[in-house]
């Protein structure tokens, strides 16, 4: 098997979040959509006359803050939510360039084992190696995907 030091660690655990990498992408999304309409809705908010008093149906100057106050809290909430929405992007990316450069074979192992999380035999069962073979593929896939993620 292959030697875990710190880089090769790094990389299976990158390997391993794969599969949550995509929820998280969604959910992310899903969440600047929801903050997004909750922006919209309190913009549409009129006020065409302050004066410190409502007037009928309009609203108060106090109000009108608040509402600010509220724009400008989604509005960096959504803020945050983009800064990890583009992490999640680059990890995902960084995954593809990773598995980019492995021939059939050893992406196969690497999907069954990191994004699948199939344990040895049941990756045994599915490529039709016997489990020195994988281990062969396997660590040969690490090697070649440590060359790229060592210059990421």
């Amino acid at each position: 098997m292959f030697k875990d030091d710190e880089k090769t660690a790094k990389l299976k655990s990158l390997l391993y979040s794969y599969t949550y990498i995509e929820d998280e992408i969604e959910g992310i999304n899903e969440e600047i959509c929801n903050l997004g309409e909750v922006i919209n809705s309190q913009r549409d908010i009129k006020t065409p006359n302050l004066t410190g008093m409502p007037k009928g149906n309009e609203i108060s100057d106090i109000v009108y803050q608040n509402v600010e106050k509220i724009i400008v809290t989604y509005g960096q909430e959504v803020a945050k939510l983009e800064n990890r929405l583009d992490k999640a992007f680059r990890k995902r990316n960084l995954i593809n360039l990773l598995i980019g450069v492995l021939d059939p074979t050893e992406k196969k192992i690497i999907e069954l084992k990191y994004f699948k999380k199939y344990k040895i035999w049941m990756i045994k069962g599915s490529v039709n190696y016997e489990k020195t073979q994988i281990y062969k593929y396997h660590d040969e896939a690490i090697r070649k995907m440590l060359e790229v993620f060592n210059h990421e």
